[in-house]
């Protein structure tokens, strides 16, 4: 049996100035990440899969990009202490508003874009799957300025480099 394909969603908010990115509880709870999933058969698209993983992980609504940000690695816990590194590709989504209360301990989040980088480093001891991890952000950062979205200079995090 093929491995499903694996999609994310960036979803992002404008308040006021400041652009904002939404990050969920991973499934056991002890970091951040992106609201992801699996394409599902009935899904119409990659981009698709991401919207309806936001809306059901983080319980809101947008629009969805149909263009992928980028692809990034995700160690996902298979059991007894063992990792499989998947390859999971990101969307952007503009939030529009809620479509319902999301999955149950993925306690949703706004962060400043600034402030996410370090969230998604929080509890986190893989360095690669950090990496990649701020790299999305760097491509929705590029991808939003060129949409003449305004972000403020703290957009950019260079995560100590």
């Amino acid at each position: 049996m093929a491995e499903r394909k694996r999609v994310a969603a960036v979803c992002y908010r404008k308040v006021g100035a400041q652009v904002e990115v939404l990050l969920v509880r991973t499934t056991l709870g002890e970091r951040w990440t992106f609201p992801k999933g699996g394409i599902d058969p009935s899904d119409t698209s990659p981009a698709e899969a991401a919207r309806r993983e936001a809306l059901e992980e983080a319980g809101v609504a947008g629009l969805i990009e149909g263009e992928a940000l980028c692809p990034y690695r995700h160690l996902a816990v298979i059991g007894g202490g063992f990792f499989k590194e998947q390859e999971v590709v990101a969307y952007l989504l503009k939030v529009t508003g809620t479509g319902g209360a999301g999955e149950p301990g993925r306690n949703p989040k706004w962060w400043p874009l600034s402030q996410a980088y370090a969230a998604l480093a929080e509890n986190h001891s893989v360095v690669v799957s950090v990496e990649d991890l701020h790299r999305v952000l760097d491509a929705a950062s590029a991808r939003l300025e060129r949409a003449g979205v305004e972000a403020p200079a703290a957009w950019i995090y260079d995560g100590g480099r």
